[in-house]
């Protein structure tokens, strides 16, 4: 995975938190709100970049119920 694909999945997390009322959002919202914005997002990155992204949500997301 690249470290791009990893940036771009942060990024899409942080934006999701922000736009969102975090007091009402759960966590698997959040996470699943963010994989559908990385997933639809209209650029040249190309679907294995964005399936890299979407993988590494998962994996902050399994991290994180830890």
């Amino acid at each position: 995975m690249s470290q791009q694909a990893q940036i771009d999945a942060l990024e899409h997390l942080v934006f999701t938190l922000i736009k969102k009322n975090r007091s009402s959002l759960t966590t698997a919202e959040l996470f699943a709100d963010a994989k559908s914005s990385v997933m639809g997002e209209k650029n040249s990155s190309g679907t294995e970049h964005k399936a890299a992204s979407h993988t590494y949500l998962e994996h902050l997301e399994t991290i994180w119920k830890i």
